[in-house]
């Protein structure tokens, strides 16, 4: 926009018009009701560095009740997008998808959808969707896809779309998220929920102020609110029924969210949608008119001890599988651990997954069809083995990072996707995933790290942290000598654990014929030309164990002889360069994923025809809350200089207004490691 008079004007508009839906006054946002001055590029100029800016982006879910009958859902959906570039046209190609999976299978209706631009004399035109262009595409066996073009979209245009989605599944209401990959000037979203229904509602993504209105209705009907009568409608208000069927009464409630920026993929962005605003609803109570209760949970004892009944084995044949071949496994093994190891990497290379994430108590013998089970199947399987091994094992119910984050305070079975396996040896727990990105006994896969997972125990249940489960740990040991013309001899000794060894390995994998290539590209990072005079592996193939590298070598990088002065930075290879936090600002989370320690100890001794003339200044920075730690230190004895660099990262996720803090830590890395030692020529 021109200037924040501008910006303050335009979401006045939209203020006024989220007070008109409560006040049931004329609505602005009126499907067709487009202001010229919105076709002007003038008003929009703040916004030119994105190709499109959403004006308004809206949904609705109300019920469509009955006496005894299961409710009809209706999702009304409207959108409204200014077209700021050539890219953004793209917009303009929409794609609606649709479940088909019964007996929840989801209808569309009322589509409807127009271009708008400016004539010569400036007046307002608009152009219609070709309803005969309206393709419907099957892309699974549960899903359909309803895809249309806008038509004469161009610069400057505003398009417009709107429909409503026909459901029967009023146990998990379809989760509304306020932010989107553009800009949004308002996200708004309302639940039209009789009292017969009771929802929890999980409202996720800190740092958003959403407004929150609510009020109650009583309606003869709460269904057709947004239906064929209503769409595009004045009025959104519930007090005027369509029809008449029983009288229920309810609350409207309301969210708004202005303002909105876009999301954007910046370095170590959350790899999941929990950070984004939104609001999940799960049913928790349905009462019936004659004032019977069903209670899904009403604690997490209570699901526990429910899926605690579903977790024994009931088909024979399956039981007679599991134990034969637990008894074949680990016939020749010794001890819980070995066992368990035994046991997972069989399940995790040779059971066949279907892809699919899902909690399922019911599939886990499929994993003997060769057809491939659900990831909860195939880890039930794994639990089963485990169990007739004579391993302790549960089942702990996660949702991926993918999936979203779970709420700890209400017991919701399907706010989680997942389960893994906790096995208990050697005194401690260690958590087991068969499927997903391929790792090592003790190590999840990334997409399972989302802080905390529900055990599942023959009493209670309790939570576990995920995250503490996986460490990046990487200790580099340097040791060299250097002569008078600025040449370094001597050895680096690399110690990767925990988790850097799965990633390490990964790398190496890669360079199998080219191990040189991959001592340049990875461990002797910014030296140009160093000689390798020798290398070795250690455990490069050893899942579980430490993988070592230890190379001797000569190189004259990283050292400047000036006359009679040498400048040496002396971090070497590990030296960070540049902020991996590079923008100044940032409107979305940090994500690490894993807890790191990075540790450099470096002896350097000097040539005694030299003599130190500076060195780097110790420091020590801190994180708040026990974040995050960076020690340098460097210090000279008899003409050898020790030099510690640690970075401790014990925190993961960090918020957008944690940032700031953040990107400074990094920042004192980035100029500490380029710090000289510099030596001068004795008697020069």
């Amino acid at each position: 926009m021109k200037n924040s008079r501008s910006l303050f004007l335009f979401l006045a508009i939209f203020t006024l018009a989220g007070n008109s839906l409560l006040a049931q006054e004329e609505n602005p946002f009126e499907f067709g009701n487009i202001a010229p001055e919105w076709l002007e590029d003038e008003l929009f100029e703040s916004f030119s560095e994105h190709d499109v800016l959403i004006l308004y982006d809206f949904s609705a879910v109300s019920f469509d009740v009955m006496l005894s009958s299961t409710p009809k859902i209706q999702y009304y959906f409207h959108r409204r997008i200014k077209i700021l570039s050539e890219k953004g046209k793209k917009w303009a190609e929409v794609n609606i998808p649709v479940a088909t999976s019964n007996p929840d299978g989801e209808t569309l209706s009322e589509l409807k959808g127009a271009t708008y631009s400016l004539n010569a004399v400036g007046d307002v035109v608009s152009f219609k969707i070709n309803r005969r262009k309206i393709k419907e595409t099957k892309t699974d066996a549960d899903q359909r896809e309803i895809s249309f073009s806008l038509p004469l979209v161009k610069v400057g245009s505003i398009i417009e779309y709107s429909y409503v989605i026909n459901s029967k599944n009023f146990r998990n209401l379809k989760k509304w998220e306020f932010q989107r990959s553009a800009p949004i000037i308002r996200s708004e979203y309302h639940t039209i929920i009789p009292d017969r229904y009771k929802y929890f509602r999980l409202i996720q993504g800190g740092g958003f102020n959403i407004v929150h209105h609510q009020k109650r209705f009583q309606s003869m009907n709460t269904g057709n609110i947004f239906g064929q009568n209503a769409i595009g409608g004045n009025n959104r208000s519930l007090s005027q029924p369509q029809a008449f069927r029983v009288n229920f009464g309810g609350n409207e409630d309301v969210y708004i969210l202005d303002d909105v920026p876009a999301l954007v993929k910046e370095s170590f962005s959350p790899e999941s949608s929990r950070f984004i605003p939104s609001i999940r609803l799960e049913l928790t109570e349905n009462a019936s008119v004659l004032g019977s209760q069903a209670t899904v949970f009403d604690s997490w004892e209570g699901l526990n001890n429910s899926l605690d009944k579903k977790l024994k084995v009931k088909k024979k044949n399956y039981h007679k599988w599991i134990r034969s071949q637990a008894n074949q496994l680990t016939r020749n093994v010794n001890g819980n651990k070995n066992k368990a190891i035994a046991i997972y990497e069989y399940v995790r290379d040779q059971f066949l997954w279907n892809g699919n994430y899902e909690v399922e108590f019911e599939d886990y013998h499929q994993v003997t069809s060769g057809k491939g089970s659900s990831s909860s199947g195939v880890n039930l399987a794994m639990m089963h083995l485990l169990q007739a091994a004579g391993v302790k094992a549960r089942p702990v119910l996660i949702s991926t990072l993918d999936h979203g984050i779970v709420q700890t305070i209400y017991p919701v079975l399907s706010q989680f996707n997942h389960l893994l396996i906790s096995v208990e040896v050697n005194n401690a727990e260690i958590l087991l995933d068969g499927v997903g990105e391929k790792t090592t006994f003790g190590i999840l896969p990334k997409n399972d790290l989302n802080e905390y997972g529900f055990m599942i125990e023959e009493e209670g249940g309790r939570w576990v942290k995920l995250r503490s489960q996986n460490r990046i740990v990487k200790v580099t040991y340097s040791r060299f000598n250097l002569d008078t013309i600025g040449t370094l001899n001597g050895e680096i000794f690399v110690k990767n654990e925990d988790y850097g060894a799965v990633l390490e390995r990964d790398k190496y994998a890669q360079y199998l014929d080219e191990p040189q290539t991959y001592l340049k590209d990875h461990i002797l990072v910014g030296m140009k030309h160093p000689q390798i005079i020798k290398s070795e592996f250690t455990n490069a193939s050893e899942e579980g164990s430490p993988l070592i590298i230890d190379l001797e070598l000569s190189t004259k990088d990283f050292v400047e002889v000036v006359g009679d002065l040498v400048f040496i930075k002396p971090m070497l290879s590990k030296m960070v360069t540049e902020n991996p936090l590079k923008n100044e600002n940032r409107a979305t989370p940090i994500d690490f994923t894993y807890p790191l320690r990075d540790a450099h100890m470096m002896g350097l001794r000097i040539p005694k025809e030299y003599e130190i003339v500076q060195l780097p200044q110790p420091i020590k920075v801190l994180l708040p809350n026990n974040g995050g730690t960076f020690i340098y230190n460097v210090i000279e004895m008899d003409h050898i200089v020790h030099l510690s660099s640690t970075i401790l990262l014990e925190k993961t996720t960090f918020t957008p207004q944690e940032y700031q803090g953040i990107r400074d830590f990094f920042e004192y890395v980035v100029n500490k490691h380029q710090e000289d030692i510099v030596l001068k020529k004795i008697g020069s």
